[in-house]
């Protein structure tokens, strides 16, 4: 085997891309003279790349008016498409033909967001528009109005007339192919519209705002996928809209990370078809002819839905050309449910079953009613959440009303039901509700399936858990921290509205949560909720951008729940270590004292009380263990979590130099004596450290009446001897 001589190697890069750097560096022109190459030897060369990103920024603005023939077509995208990298590689030598080998790399599709706007139709036309597309972070904003009444029109050229006969025509249909959500807003047949909208996209989010009157064929559709197959759960939010005849429509739609806000209002003569769905979890719909009112809001995230309509039954018609005429003559029917399982609705009728697969659930409800065949029908309904509905209607037509209570595990529900009903059906472990009435009615009803609260009285618990993670910010890796807060209700009642602050580690900033924040700002987002229902849990997930992987950090979160004219709070933090470990130990103390009352033996005053020698400022969580046998009756600041005898408090703030007190009340039901230890675990809120320790407090109680006892030798007793015992955690019987 001989030497190759003179051997050459040259690369070939075809597509869109830069080189970064190659190794062994090659000649002026891109070429590696290799010269021999022995028997066995080989050479070896690497590339890197990059591939170029070109974003593009794009705004415009326009107006017109004028008479005659109109047709507008207007697209924008801001995804990019995939595409191929093919790199060649050509090798000669000598007195050797040259050879070659290629490799293909595949550049992934980078989704984003698509507007498209059509327009058609003769007579007077009018419009403005402010058009705005960035694909940096895939934002698309439109703002524009439209006015035009249809007419035929003419005009004339040289040679020839020109005759335009076309009803007004227009079609806006939105995509995010980030967050999975598409709207569409679509006039035909017209021959009067006057349109003002609004449309927002970007990357973690839709808005869609419409004020239009219109003479014609009107559709609104929004669709939000919940990012599951198919097969899997139903959509997000389906709401499915058209109107045929004169109507006035005010219409938002807003969705953003998980949860969408639909807000409208709708009034005018002619055919209505209304159907909206929350998941497989709620519905709300109405269809019919003649006068029409209606008024909605629907919080896909509270599972709250607020409707109230007004409608009289008359037949209508509409005249879609000169050669097409539509007469429908329809009563009126109006339907609202929500559930918590899949139980099953026929034809849009409230005629349920109960599928075999719910057996599997614990608890599985169904709250349902509808008005058909009306007549005339005025009503205001509220859900609050998949356990709650309340009514107020009157009707000339049918009723019908459902609920179903099933617990699945086969134990007795043990729930409360507060409704007004004819018929109450009693099965075992499924309770039904069932009511029918035909004629002229109004009715009140209010129901709500409840179960046991884990307190007695109004209480929220706000819960935060984290970590960080290596992603991708405006095409540069980063260091994201994801967290996870959960709001809970469990209180004895109802909570709304509910105000959450997540209170950022310094130096974080917002990306996206699952939720849009009321209110963003420096260092701080705040979200808003309508409505929590005892025992319902809400959470939001929440992505901040971090400065780094070794960067400690601490962040705190607050929640308030409304009822009536009162709130219940609560507050919680969670802290991610950087590279710091536990420090500056010393900085902290805590004190606890222990007093009986003077008219009562039995109550003892416990008092703790929390220092912050450092110089800077801490979060901390104030645990106290009761001992068995006492009970706290109040403190002066709510606990976030109270078990039996378990008492935590969480101090979201504590200056340098600050004393944070915390005092409540609590019953010894035996004499003796009793210690209890209370401990406290703090963290330096710029994330350097963290510092625990503890305290502790006796006290011996007389005059209950009870004598004391102990587990310490299991059932046998000492006998009474009146001899007091240090014992910590004494249990009473």
């Amino acid at each position: 085997m001989e030497s190759l001589k003179n051997v050459i190697l040259k690369d070939v890069l075809t597509g869109k891309a830069q080189i970064l750097s190659i190794s062994p560096d090659t000649g002026a022109n891109g070429t590696w003279m290799i010269g021999t190459l022995e028997p066995g030897q080989t050479f070896e060369a690497s590339m890197m790349i990059q591939i170029p990103v070109t974003d593009i920024f794009y705004n415009s603005s326009s107006g017109v008016d004028g008479q005659g023939f109109a047709n507008v077509y207007n697209d924008f995208r801001t995804g990019l498409p995939n595409y191929d990298i093919r790199n060649c590689a050509y090798a000669s030598a000598s007195g050797v033909g040259t050879v070659s080998s290629c490799a293909t790399v595949n550049v992934l599709e980078e989704t984003g967001t698509d507007l498209q706007k059509r327009e058609h139709g003769s007579g007077s036309y009018s419009a403005e528009e402010l058009n705005r597309m960035r694909t940096d972070n895939k934002s698309l904003k439109y703002q524009g109005s439209l006015k035009a009444s249809y007419r035929s029109s003419s005009f004339k050229l040289p040679d020839r007339k020109l005759d335009f006969d076309s009803r007004v025509s227009e079609d806006i249909r939105t995509k995010n192919h980030v967050t999975g959500a598409t709207s569409r807003e679509s006039y035909r047949y017209a021959t009067d519209l006057d349109r003002n909208s609004t449309i927002n996209l970007d990357k973690n989010g839709s808005t869609t705002s419409t004020e239009v009157d219109f003479i014609g064929a009107g559709h609104f559709g929004y669709l939000k996928k919940d990012g599951q197959p198919k097969a899997m759960k139903a959509d997000a939010f389906d709401s499915q809209e058209n109107l045929v005849g004169a109507f006035h429509v005010s219409e938002t739609f807003d969705e953003y990370g998980s949860g969408v806000v639909s807000n409208r209002s709708i009034t005018g003569v002619g055919s209505v078809s209304s159907d909206k769905r929350i998941g497989d979890r709620q519905r709300s719909y109405e269809h019919g002819t003649g006068t029409y009112r209606s008024d909605e809001l629907i919080e896909t995230y509270s599972a709250y839905i607020a409707k109230d309509v007004k409608a009289t039954a008359a037949p209508t018609s509409y005249d879609y050309s000169k050669s097409f005429k539509s007469e429908p003559n329809l009563l009126w029917e109006e339907g609202i449910w929500t559930r918590s399982s899949k139980y099953a609705t026929k034809g849009g009728y409230i005629a349920f079953n109960i599928c075999p697969s719910n057996r599997t659930q614990t608890y599985a409800s169904y709250i349902g009613e509808a008005v058909r065949d009306a007549v005339q029908l005025e009503k205001e309904t509220t859900v609050y959440g998949l356990s709650r509905l309340e009514s107020n209607m009157s009707f000339t037509g049918t009723a019908e009303f459902r609920t179903i209570l099933e617990d699945g595990s086969g134990r007795s529900a043990g729930t409360l039901l507060a409704a007004n009903h004819s018929a109450v059906y009693r099965k075992g472990d499924r309770i039904e509700i069932a009511d029918v009435y035909s004629g002229q009615y109004q009715i009140s009803r209010k129901i709500e399936l409840k179960g046991a609260s884990r307190y007695n009285r109004p209480h929220i618990y706000v819960r935060k858990d984290g970590r960080l993670l290596n992603g991708w910010v405006n095409r540069e890796n980063s260091t994201i921290a994801e967290y996870n807060i959960t709001i809970q209700n469990d209180g004895s009642s109802a909570l709304g509205p509910i105000y959450v602050k997540d209170q950022f580690p310094k130096g974080a900033k917002f990306l996206n949560a699952s939720l849009r924040p009321s209110q963003t700002g420096e260092g701080y987002a705040n979200w808003t909720l309508t409505y929590l229902p005892s025992g319902g849990v809400a959470q939001i997930n929440l992505h901040l951008l971090m400065p780094g992987e070794d960067f400690g950090s601490v962040n705190r979160v607050y929640a308030a729940g409304g009822y009536g004219s009162s709130f219940v709070t609560s507050a919680n933090y969670f802290a991610i270590e950087g590279s710091w470990l536990p420090c500056c130990s010393g900085q902290i103390e805590l004190e606890k004292t222990a007093a009986l009352d003077a008219h009562d033996p039995t109550l003892i005053y416990y008092r703790l009380m929390f220092i912050n020698n450092g110089n800077r400022s801490v979060v901390a969580t104030v645990s106290d263990i009761l001992p068995e046998g006492v009970q706290m009756v109040n403190a002066t600041s709510d606990p976030v979590r109270y078990d039996t005898n378990y008492v935590e408090w969480v101090l979201p703030s504590v200056q340098p130099g600050e004393i944070a007190s915390i005092e409540y009340l609590a019953r010894a039901y035996r004499d003796g004596s009793y210690t209890n230890r209370a401990h406290v675990e703090a963290v330096y809120l710029d994330g350097s450290g963290s510092d625990s320790t503890d305290a502790s407090a006796s006290v011996v109680v007389e005059g209950s009446g009870r004598t004391a006892s102990t587990t310490r030798y299991t059932e046998w007793q000492p006998p009474d001897w009146g001899f007091s015992t240090s014992e910590e955690g004494l249990s009473q019987y």
